[in-house]
């Protein structure tokens, strides 16, 4: 084990010792990783994100970074420290095997591993160093949703087009002629049949155009439509609720870093990070009530 390692370990026993319910002024409370790892593992699926080429030692190179994060991983560690769970995860394997801790095993409750405290620095300093790298590799917007506009159209225009090439097609002699044939070898509904069809079709077609006349679809906003913003603002979230403390400014210190380690200029909502909270709650308010009612 090298210098960085024993400090890392160090720190981890030390904050872990503090923790403990007859050391620490407070009881800790258990805290699992399981779903900000789903979070952010969904997150790259979906946009098909690759490995990143930088690390957290790249982001502590900007001003504060370093004691930013060591700030956000001492907090949760104080707070919840030796009691920090996870279920196995690959992105652990390369620091530590989680099936090294002891299982939790409540049925219908949860079922994991508990993280042990020599190595829970290190588990939780990988878990910002993903999350950080997701966001800065993730979109600024989504594809442009479609309302079904563009399909409704083209449904209405095949449907009248339809409606009159089968009047024009059976109105030609040896068309008929051959349809009829074949209607009264197999006993089937005569020709007035199509004529019916072909009604059917340019009624289908009118009210194809009522509905895009008289019909808009209304996007209720729940969250963000930067991907970006959306997956910070969870972080944070899940940050303040491990740490018992808002961290807006530590965050934005590190957002500062990944962008600065990326060569890429700091996009405006990471100096806005308290109000892009707030729409966001407001949305999902708005969101809860329209569901509601």
């Amino acid at each position: 084990m090298d210098k960085t390692d024993r400090h890392k370990t160090g720190i981890a026993l030390q904050v872990a010792e503090r923790a403990r319910p007859e050391k620490a002024a407070g009881k800790s409370r258990s805290l699992v990783l399981d779903d900000i790892l789903a979070e952010i593992r969904a997150t790259r699926k979906i946009y098909c994100l690759r490995d990143a080429t930088f690390g957290l030692e790249q982001i502590e190179q900007a001003a504060k970074a370093k004691s930013a994060a060591e700030s956000i991983i001492r907090n949760t560690l104080v707070r919840h420290a030796p009691e920090i769970h996870s279920k196995p995860d690959p992105m652990f394997d390369k620091i530590y095997d989680i099936r090294r801790g002891k299982r939790i095993n409540k049925p219908g409750f949860y079922s994991g591993r508990r993280i042990q405290p020599a190595h829970a620095a290190e588990v939780l300093r990988l878990l910002l160093e993903r999350a950080l790298q997701t966001i800065v590799q993730l979109p600024k917007k989504d594809p442009a949703l479609k309302d079904g506009t563009q399909e409704l159209r083209l449904l209405a225009s095949h449907c009248e087009k339809l409606a009159k090439e089968i009047p024009g097609v059976f109105g030609i002699r040896e068309v008929r002629n051959r349809a009829s044939v074949y209607l009264e070898a197999f006993q089937t509904p005569g020709l007035d049949q199509f004529f019916r069809q072909a009604e059917e079709l340019q009624r289908t077609a009118e009210t194809v155009r009522a509905i895009l006349a008289k019909t808009r679809l209304v996007k209720q906003k729940t969250d963000s439509p930067n991907p970006q913003v959306r997956l910070a603002l969870y972080v944070i979230g899940w940050f303040e609720a491990s740490t018992g403390k808002k961290q807006y400014v530590s965050f934005k210190t590190l957002l500062y870093g990944v962008y600065a380690a990326n060569e890429m200029d700091i996009p405006p909502w990471v100096d806005r990070l308290e109000i892009e909270m707030t729409c966001h709650r407001a949305r999902r308010k708005a969101w809860i009530r329209s569901i509601s009612v």
